[in-house]
């Protein structure tokens, strides 16, 4: 540019033409400059498409990652849940005067499962390849990226809140060993049916190990797993939506992406969570499955028309039975989202109450009611009756029925109240519309 300017110069004064040289310097000017800066603009634009290339390859690789995750937390998921059904049916046999043999070869199995430590283990490699590339500025401002935090911050959440409760779990284990009954073996506690002679006898032993605090806080434990299991549906969720919008090369929300990710469920919100139960899957995360009885009421110790076969998994639904005809018996899920006495959450944004049930014989009749936290437990609920028949049937009842509950601080989400009966049925899907 300089020799230019001087080859201009020098034209100029010999030609005295000066102002036409002038523009004409000028324009040579701005045409280099032009070149020079849509040289610089292209080189820009290759070195961010090679940026934009090598983020895709990395989002590629995490949410390949993230797609081993999701099948692992669900089988931790699984897994956690299997343990926390158990230690529940366990609960429903209760402090008996007597205890059948299947009741305690269940006992054992729960204690097994009981004592059993879970880990999930994320894949990070690609998120922390990322993290390093020098690229991860490139995801700035954009509905990914805080997808991609989001979900990273849960795997950080439930490797601590899994270190901790495992913690304590073998600690309540040794414990539970340290006070192990000297006349209780493993191998008669496994196989009490194979020594009918000695079973008479253990009795006083079994209903004093099963109700010794090492042994409740043992299932106490094993149960308190709540936030844990909102923990992996939430990782599920994130992972799912981060697999889409990753395939789709999507780094913003569309109104669909952007709809489910404003769904998810956070209990922190106060609402109350829809779905009680799908395809026979109790929320535990958020609910409690409870008992009571006319015998239990009236205090009547060892006597109870539940025990753990009192609800089962079974062909995609809960299979519930009551075993013994009693003035009344009931069944009922609670909020289980807090230490109260009795936590609520808010239902008042739902107006139907969707059942899928069907009586193992038909002809069964159950009355259907809800309770919120300031409700007395004396039977002054308001009750819908339903008659089963031997097929399921959807049943929709409006929730302006239940006109004796507040549904903005319900406590009791679906109580199954039988009066003089013994019914066995079972329950599909239960949830809130």
């Amino acid at each position: 540019m300089f020799l230019i300017l001087r080859r201009i110069k020098r034209k100029c004064f010999e030609s005295g033409r000066f102002g036409n040289y002038l523009l004409y310097a000028v324009g040579e000017i701005f045409l280099v400059v032009i070149g020079i800066l849509l040289a610089l603009q292209i080189d820009n634009w290759n070195a961010g498409k090679q940026l934009d290339t090598s983020l895709r390859n990395y989002l590629g690789t995490i949410a390949r990652n993230i797609e081993m995750d999701l099948v692992a937390v669900q089988a931790v998921q699984a897994q956690r849940i299997e343990v926390y059904e158990q230690s529940r049916r366990f609960q429903f046999t209760g402090e008996r005067e007597r205890y059948e043999t299947d009741e305690v070869a269940h006992a054992y199995k729960a204690f097994e499962e009981a004592r059993k430590v879970f880990n999930f283990n994320a894949t990070t490699s690609g998120y922390e390849s990322l993290k390093s590339s020098g690229v991860l500025d490139r995801l700035q401002g954009n509905d990914l990226e805080d997808v991609l935090f989001a979900y990273y911050d849960t795997v950080t959440e439930i490797a601590r809140k899994e270190e901790n409760h495992n913690t304590y779990l073998r600690q309540i284990w040794l414990e539970v060993l340290k006070q192990w009954p000297r006349d209780l073996d493993f191998w008669t506690f496994a196989n009490p049916g194979a020594f009918p002679d000695f079973f008479d006898d253990l009795q006083p032993v079994l209903r004093q190990f099963f109700t010794r605090p090492s042994t409740t806080a043992l299932h106490e434990h094993v149960r308190s797993v709540e936030t844990l299991l909102l923990e992996y549906q939430r990782l599920d969720q994130l992972g799912q939506l981060l697999v889409e919008m990753t395939n789709k090369g999507e780094m913003s929300f569309n109104s669909s992406t952007r709809r489910t990710f404003e769904n998810f469920y956070d209990p922190a919100q106060g609402r109350g969570y829809p779905d009680l139960i799908t395809k026979g899957q109790v929320a535990w995360h958020s609910y409690y499955l409870g008992h009571t009885d006319s015998l239990l009421w009236e205090g009547r110790f060892g006597e109870t028309v539940f025990n753990f076969r009192s609800f089962e998994p079974r062909e995609e639904s809960v299979h519930f039975r009551v075993f013994e005809a009693t003035a009344w018996s009931l069944l009922f899920l609670s909020v289980n989202t807090s230490t109260e006495s009795r936590p609520s959450l808010d239902y008042s944004m739902f107006d139907t109450l969707i059942l899928e049930m069907k009586g193992d014989v038909g002809g069964e009749q159950v009355f259907v009611n809800l309770k919120d936290r300031e409700d007395l437990d004396d039977g002054t609920q308001t009750n819908v009756a339903l008659t089963l028949t031997n097929q399921w049937v959807t049943y929709k009842i409006d929730l302006a029925e239940f006109e004796t509950a507040d549904l903005s601080q319900l406590h009791t989400v679906l109580g199954l109240l039988f009066e003089g009966t013994a019914p066995s049925f079972s329950i599909r899907t239960a949830r809130y519309e």
